[in-house]
């Protein structure tokens, strides 16, 4: 018998003919994408940050599994955990949290780096929460749910898109995120799970969500007053959690931890504006945006030393070295 190739089908959504309809529509292929993932009986928790995404599959994997429990980690003052709470109380779920510190970000910072192969900035924020969350979970079941996707998808990075001037260069950065994901935000995810032994399901990332997605139009995804991302996503569970889980701010998952702030003050004290010139006026090395980027390409190279290896580390934007920096530190 020879080799067979396998032919994937292309998946089959359906078309809708208003707003109202389209919300229905994801609602639905949603509910399904959760319980897919959970039917074998594998799933045994969610990463819950306490943001939109990770809460909406808190509440529909409830749906499913009544006894599902949920993770969050988090550093004192991470501004997520507070909402994780309000999640987890309102569908009266186990609720397993992990606090950590400065201590701990020094000791994981290197194997969050090796392990997931970057030292681009984001990345390596949202490495440590992510490192430390898998190890944590491993304990518990090897195998969870996670949010990734749904910024990408349904248009989620609002602080980005209201940089821009007018729907085509919003539509433009909207699809590059999505072609970028790969190996920035979902890479990150796939190598520190892996590193734990955890499997991570992805159900904003199952075909017929992504599928459908891109039939839905920009103006459904971003609206409102304040033109607020994920504005259909928002409006399809509305009445499903209380109103400040589904309507709060974007905040990355680094921010939300409490982790940004902290790594960038530890690397301006390592390593000057005068350290990241003189490194970027040589060709060899790759262009590099921050103090702290370069922070994290010496701990990368340690361990990672051929050239080779640069030109494999995903970017988020590497033509705006501000595009994911512009948050203001939370108030004392």
């Amino acid at each position: 018998m020879g080799f067979q190739r396998y032919k994937p089908e292309a998946a089959q959504t359906p078309e809708f003919e208003d707003y109202e309809q389209a919300k229905e529509v994801t609602h639905e292929l949603f509910q399904e994408a959760v319980a897919k993932r959970m039917k074998d009986n594998a799933v045994k928790g969610i990463l819950l940050s306490g943001g939109l995404d990770s809460s909406l599959i808190a509440y529909m994997a409830y749906q499913v599994n009544p006894d599902i429990e949920c993770f969050t980690v988090s550093m004192k003052d991470g501004q997520d955990l507070p909402l994780a709470k309000d999640v987890t109380k309102y569908l009266g779920v186990k609720h397993h949290i992990l606090m950590f510190g400065k201590k701990e970000i020094e000791e994981i910072l290197p194997q969050a780096i090796h392990h997931q192969e970057m030292y681009e900035e984001s990345c390596v924020h949202g490495a440590i929460a992510n490192f430390l969350a898998g190890r944590f979970v491993k304990h518990h079941t090897n195998c969870v749910l996670t949010g990734e996707g749904a910024d990408e998808f349904f248009a989620g990075y609002d602080g980005q898109f209201k940089k821009y001037a007018n729907p085509e260069e919003v539509a433009g950065i909207v699809d590059k995120l999505i072609n970028i994901a790969h190996n920035t935000a979902l890479q990150r995810l796939d190598r520190l799970n892996a590193a734990n032994s955890i499997e991570n399901r992805t159900p904003f990332l199952d075909a017929k969500v992504m599928d459908f997605c891109m039939k839905i139009p920009l103006e459904h995804k971003i609206n409102g007053k304040d033109q607020t991302g994920k504005w259909i996503l928002r409006q399809a569970f509305e009445g499903c959690l209380p109103d400040h889980i589904i309507y709060q701010t974007k905040r990355f998952f680094a921010q939300g931890s409490g982790v940004a702030y902290i790594m960038r003050e530890q690397a301006e004290k390592l390593v000057s504006e005068a350290e990241l010139a003189e490194f970027n006026k040589k060709e060899s090395n790759p262009w590099l945006f921050s103090v702290e980027e370069l922070y994290y390409y010496r701990i990368f190279k340690k361990t990672l030393p051929n050239p080779a290896f640069d030109r494999l580390v995903g970017r988020w934007d590497p033509l705006r070295p501000s595009f994911f920096r512009e948050w203001e530190k939370p108030a004392l």
